[in-house]
């Protein structure tokens, strides 16, 4: 409020520091001289009452002695035609009255003090003593202290208004003399000060003008004194900076010319940066655009030819036969990859890769990696070797995919590139806080090495250390521009070291938050005894052995193998590790030769090449990377449960299955595929014959191929959930671009497949949504789940959506505790009522609570909410009606 006040001008200053000190003054003065008047005239009314009732006293001693009222009387009367005169009275010793002039109400007070105020008036009390005979003119009698007798007391009683009239009178004197100085002084004060500030209010405006621009205002020097050698400098100044202006006006005009070429030019210069950025923005969009329908065309083939090689490599063919099907397999393979990292270089460059949040196992992953690229590796007679510190969180949370492409590239480059020795993996994380820990991995190979100079090269796209490299090993130098730009995104640094002919160390360094194991550690392996171990690698000897001290083991070490077999009786068990190629078969000699030493129990460690089965029941067979679990169960006693993903599975023979797709070969091959199963499918070539057939009648499961013509994939199948909302539809798609597999998953697919198609995952998958289809038939052909437990369906589609509206409600306030509960129920509501579409979806929805990622987690919610309200509904409220 303070700095809003306007600053007082100089005028005002003047008036204030003149008149200031009169006007104290003045007030001081008056105000002392109507306080000493006013207390004067106060006084005087109580000296005139003590003396009115001294003198009365006095006068009234006879009367009172004698009793004669009539004196009294008289004496009362004579002192109350005084004007200020309120009452007289006369009391006896007792107080008690005698005598009064005038009847009102009285306020006596004998205790004293005699004189005080009460009701605007003043009473003054004096008593009346017997003075006797003074004896001072006769010496016979000397004087002694009189003894007075007061024999009763007189009351005079004074009125304060004259008193009171004289005080105002006073009073409004003295301001009338006070404001009458004030006037004269203010007079004098303006008069006065009107001669200093008319001058410097005239400089003022003077200075005021001079700002607001005009320079050619100028002070008039008619001034007198400090005034008059002020003005002269104000115009020498306004002059200086008239003449200053004047230049720095031509200065700036010519800057200005110059500034507006300049701008003329920019702009001619932006809009051919314009029209660049435009144009590269649709090369970009044509680049994508063509990399996704090379990727389309490209795969559209690759699935016919992978699928026919793997059919050829089933039937009954020759060796040689086998051979020309496994060079096909190899190549194509090979070529899917370079269309994959091309396809992955494109989306890193545009910035279409999303990172998922995810919990994962960091030893999975590494093992993962390592079992996909052991056949190649143990073909060359190489090791693969995981060496994962203790110390690691077992959980990370992130990216798993990505992490596994990163490390793949990576390990299939050391592979390439390395002819002899091993590959190895190192990992420790490095907690940083209680969330977050750095994560270091190192893949370390013994291969040709690369020349410090060349190093950087490898990190540009379609380049290798040496063009004679790609001659020699192939490859499109892809790999690590990959691995760099996606470890980067992932907030990450790599750096690779390498010395020529010694190998190549790639070191990874990544944050991940991490979640602390929450299972006790595993109890001591006791029962086992001492084990005899041997492996022809030092370091995969030192890799198994670090996994066996994990558990307390005790362990021996051979130094060869016919140290191994010499003292191979001596123990309960044996663990051989075989290298790879070489033993890839398993000699029959050196087992004969290790089973004359030994019958006890000896478990192998052997290439992922070796298929043979053991020769006897004390034989285990396992292949390398050894993972800790399978080699625990092992050393228990445990045999791993067989791998069922090797043979086709058989389907339902019943399930009525139709084929969409415009591509012939692949229509055969999908149809050959389906027929070895035991499922006879029907087929369309487009999406108008799908909608026919599935006018005529109601297939169990169709697989939907996306690009289609008359009518595309996507179109047909929204067309169908109109009519069939819970219909399985799994879409058949060389297409990897993210759009497109959002505008399925919105179209209502029940599941999205890559060409060249999985022979195995899509087996499974056929036969889990036909299964699932078929019970569901059943069950509505006889009673509803819903019947059964004597359960309305409008009851449970009341309580699914007071669940979903919990879930909305969760994410709107972002508490993902209220989210996982609701979703937790809904899981549970959909187990019991048999809706395996709503188990589905719930579950994405649970998994993403966990994982983080706000959007994808919206997405899923969006979903499950479409589903409750427009499939899961319907379907529960539609018993009796046609099965969809």
């Amino acid at each position: 409020m303070i700095n809003r006040l306007r600053p007082l001008a100089i005028r005002q200053r003047v008036l204030m520091i003149s008149l200031l000190p009169l006007v104290i003054f003045a007030l001081i003065l008056g105000g002392y001289f109507i306080s000493t008047r006013i207390d004067d005239t106060q006084r005087a009314l109580i000296e005139r009452g003590e003396s009115i009732t001294r003198l009365l006293a006095s006068a009234s001693e006879f009367g009172l002695m004698v009793g004669n009222h009539e004196v009294l009387r008289n004496l009362a009367n004579g002192i109350s035609q005084e004007p200020d005169v309120a009452d007289v009275l006369f009391l006896d010793s007792r107080l008690e009255l005698i005598l009064r002039t005038r009847e009102f109400k009285l306020q006596l007070n004998p205790q004293g003090p005699y004189a005080y105020e009460y009701d605007n008036q003043w009473y003054f009390m004096q008593a009346v003593r017997i003075t006797g005979i003074s004896f001072q003119d006769v010496p016979e009698f000397p004087e002694e202290e009189p003894q007075l007798d007061t024999i009763g007391y007189v009351v005079v009683i004074l009125s304060k208004e004259q008193t009171q009239a004289r005080q105002r009178s006073i009073l409004l004197g003295g301001l009338l003399l006070t404001l009458g100085s004030f006037l004269v002084t203010s007079i004098l004060a303006r008069r006065f000060g009107q001669r200093i500030t008319h001058p410097i209010q005239g400089l003022s405006r003077v200075v005021e003008r001079l700002q607001e621009g005009h320079l050619d205002t100028r002070a008039e020097t008619t001034l007198t004194g400090e005034l008059r050698t002020l003005a002269r400098g104000i115009n020498r100044m306004a002059a200086r900076i008239q003449e200053s202006n004047q230049i720095m006006e031509s200065r700036v005009d010519l800057a200005t010319r110059r500034l507006r070429a300049t701008l003329s030019h920019l702009e001619t210069q932006n809009q051919e940066l314009e029209q660049a950025r435009r144009k590269a923005d649709a090369a970009n969009r044509a680049k994508d655009d063509f990399l996704a329908r090379m990727s389309h065309e490209l795969r559209t083939p690759m699935t016919s030819v992978l699928g026919f090689a793997r059919l050829l490599d089933q039937s009954a063919a020759t060796d040689e036969q086998r051979e020309y099907t496994r060079i096909i397999n190899q190549t194509s393979t090979l070529l899917l990859t370079l269309i994959d990292d091309i396809l992955d270089l494109s989306k890193l460059e545009s910035d279409a890769i999303k990172l998922e949040r995810i919990p994962f196992v960091l030893e999975d992953v590494l093992l993962d990696v390592l079992e996909m690229q052991a056949p190649v590796a143990h073909a060359k007679g190489l090791e693969l070797i995981l060496r994962l510190h203790p110390a690691t969180p077992q959980t990370l949370i992130g990216d798993p995919t990505r992490l596994r492409q990163i490390i793949t590239n990576l390990v299939s480059n050391a592979i390439k590139f390395t002819e002899y020795g091993q590959v190895q993996i190192f990992a420790e994380a490095v907690l940083s806080n209680e969330e977050y820990c750095q994560l270091s991995l190192r893949v370390s190979d013994s291969g040709i090495g690369i020349p410090s100079d060349q190093i950087q090269e490898l990190f540009q796209a379609f380049t290798q250390a040496d063009t004679s490299i790609t001659r020699r090993f192939g490859g499109s130098g892809l790999g690590l521009v990959i691995t760099r730009k996606l470890t980067e995104l992932m907030g990450g640094t790599i750096e690779l070291s390498s010395e020529v002919a010694t190998g190549t160390d790639a070191c990874l360094s990544i944050p991940f938050p991490y979640r602390l194991a929450t299972e006790a550690p595993s109890p001591p392996l006791t029962d086992v005894g001492t084990i005899l171990l041997y492996d022809p690698h030092p370091l995969m000897r030192d890799s198994v052995l670090s996994l066996l001290q994990r558990r307390q083991l005790r362990v021996d070490l051979a130094e060869n193998f016919a140290d191994f077999c010499q003292r191979a009786g001596q123990y309960p068990l044996l663990i051989w590790g075989q290298r790879p190629c070489a033993d890839a078969q398993l000699p029959k000699a050196a087992t004969r030769q290790l089973r004359q030493h030994f019958n006890g129990r000896l478990l192998v460690l052997c290439s992922s090449t070796v298929s043979e089965k053991p020769d006897d029941a004390n034989t285990l067979i396992l292949h390398k990377p050894v993972r800790r679990k399978r080699l625990y169960e092992a050393l228990s006693q445990q045999r791993a449960e067989p791998r069922t993903d090797v043979a086709s599975p058989r389907l339902v023979s019943d399930c009525d299955l139709l084929i969409a797709e415009d591509n012939d070969f692949n229509r055969l091959l999908i149809s050959r595929i389906l027929e070895q199963a035991g499922i006879s499918p029907r087929q369309a070539r487009s999406g108008l014959e799908v909608l026919a057939e599935v006018e005529r009648q109601l297939p169990d499961l169709i697989l939907m191929d996306v690009h289609m013509p008359d009518m595309d994939g996507i179109e047909a199948t929204r067309r169908i959930r109109r009519q069939y909302p819970c219909l399985p539809i799994i879409a058949l798609t060389a297409n990897v671009v993210k759009h497109e597999h959002q505008a399925l998953i919105d179209a209502g697919i029940s599941r999205i497949m890559l060409k060249p198609i999985d022979e195995g995952k899509l087996l499974n998958t056929v036969q889990r949504l036909c299964q699932r289809n078929l019970e569901q038939a059943r069950m509505l052909e006889g009673r509803s789940q819903l019947e059964r437990l004597e359960i309305s369906p409008e009851l449970l589609g009341s309580e699914l959506k007071k669940q979903l509206q919990g879930c909305l409600e969760g994410f709107a306030s972002h508490d993902r505790q209220r989210m996982r509960h609701h979703a937790h129920q809904l899981l549970g509501i959909a187990g019991v009522y048999e809706m395996p579409e709503l188990e589905a979806v719930t579950g994405e929805f649970h998994q993403l609570i966990e994982a983080g990622d706000i959007r994808e987690l919206w997405q899923a919610l969006w979903r499950l909410q479409r589903l409750i309200e427009h499939q899961a509904i319907p379907e529960m409220t539609g018993v009796g009606e046609q099965p969809t």
